[in-house]
């Protein structure tokens, strides 16, 4: 048991000791943390009790984890992260939305007359 709880420990000591993690970080650790979990049921897939325990955690996990998952702006602030970049978003199809977010965006600042500052955070804001 003590193989399953180790990874969320040395996520914990990780992100409480950087004075400023940032959102990558968070979505990196919950990434290992999902993989961690499902390699550890698929290799105690044989004692009912461990893996009913382990999937207990990923669902607590999950419930923090489509908070950020369903936010545009972390998505963004993510890939605009210069050390993790792209790692974060293994698929494809979740890199080329993001992508096409960002375009939106930048497209929408285009519009913006110069000077005028007062509608730009809802630009980044807004998730509708």
């Amino acid at each position: 048991m003590i193989y399953l709880l180790e990874p969320m420990h040395d996520a914990t000591e990780i992100l409480s000791k950087s004075l400023y993690p940032s959102i990558s970080d968070v979505c990196l650790t919950f990434m290992r943390l999902f993989i961690h979990i499902d390699q550890f049921k698929a290799y105690n897939s044989h004692l009912e009790a461990k893996c009913l325990i382990a999937e207990l955690i990923k669902k607590k996990l999950n419930k923090y984890w489509s908070i950020l998952d369903a936010n545009e702006s972390t998505k963004i602030a993510s890939i605009l992260d210069l050390t993790l970049k792209l790692l974060t978003f293994q698929l494809n199809d979740k890199k080329n939305f993001i992508f096409a977010s960002l375009r939106n965006i930048i497209d929408q600042y285009k519009l913006i007359p110069a000077g005028d500052t007062s509608n730009s955070s809802s630009l980044i804001f807004d998730d509708k």
